[in-house]
């Protein structure tokens, strides 16, 4: 578990911290926060510019080869990719990460910088993740998986459909870890109002491993039939008769025991709050799929 004070300085900054259940090492600590409307600068005092100095004085006891979570780099610029030997120099002995989101480091120069070194990159789709996969030593290099097959309006989801199987593969290939960005779209859209239908996506483990991932859409799909509150009633609902009829399908996370409490009670959370526990079952049900490969519910 993390140190208390350390949950509450990478919460302040939008960060994801929690490792998957079992899997034992300290979460890699990103340096630029993931959630949209925070400042995206946690670039730090070591020489970094669009330093949040204050942020990463009280972080920085907490980083390096003792501490519970390990600094990374995002690499999404030409700017970024010219701070990777400061940034290697600066935490130089402990575990560090290389968020790669964009091609402007070259694959060759990115493995010759972390040659023998405890870091690990993690690759995104828009970088060409291929050409680094192919260079790369196999244990520095995670691909970030987009696994959510997005639709345009919540409406569209159906049914139950192939999530991941990444989880299966990674250690044959001899990488340290694998990833997916959870139940939702890589992509952050500006905007709101009224929502026309509500939709809550659960993962579940199928027979053979594979992580599956099932929609529950509301009844009202049309904007000014209902409200958020209502319709999110109807997709709880649904989740509730769901996990009633196959009661063994889904893992039994806190994200589906919130579920179940605000059915049980008729008072529904914030549309905010319903993806949080969508994510917080998606993470358990990771972290039981990767130790637990062989699991009996069935799409």
């Amino acid at each position: 578990m993390l140190d208390e004070r350390v949950r509450r300085l990478l919460d302040s900054a939008g960060l994801i911290t929690n490792p998957l259940p079992g899997t034992g090492p300290a979460p890699y600590l990103g340096s630029e926060a993931s959630t949209p409307n925070r400042s995206s600068t946690s670039r730090s005092a070591a020489g970094f510019p669009n330093a949040a100095a204050g942020w990463f004085t009280a972080v920085q006891p907490f980083l390096g080869p003792a501490g519970p979570a390990a600094p990374v780099l995002q690499i999404s610029s030409a700017a970024h990719a010219t701070q990777l030997p400061a940034f290697l120099a600066r935490f130089a002995g402990a575990p560090v990460g290389i968020s790669v989101r964009t091609g402007d480091v070259a694959p060759p120069d990115l493995a010759q910088a972390i040659s023998g070194i405890p870091a690990i990159s993690f690759i995104h789709p828009k970088a060409n993740a291929r050409a680094y996969l192919r260079t790369l030593p196999a244990a520095q290099a995670i691909e970030v998986e987009h696994a959510f097959n997005v639709q345009p309006r919540n409406a569209d989801y159906h049914g139950q459909e192939f999530f991941t199987g990444s989880h299966r593969g990674y250690a044959s290939e001899n990488r340290t870890g694998y990833s997916d960005f959870g139940p939702l779209s890589p992509t952050f859209k500006v905007g709101g109002g009224q929502a026309s239908a509500v939709a809550v996506h659960l993962t579940f483990l199928a027979e053979d491993g594979d992580i599956w991932v099932e929609h529950f859409v509301s009844d009202s799909v049309e904007r000014g039939d209902g409200n958020a509150t209502s319709k999110l009633r109807e997709a709880v609902t649904k989740v509730a008769a769901r996990v009633a009829a196959t009661p063994s399908k889904f893992v039994r996370s806190d994200g589906l025991s919130m579920f179940f409490a605000q059915h049980q009670s008729g008072n529904m959370t914030s549309l905010g709050q319903s993806k949080r526990q969508q994510i917080m079952h998606h993470l358990h049900t990771a972290g039981m799929a990767r130790t637990t490969p062989q699991a009996t519910p069935t799409p």
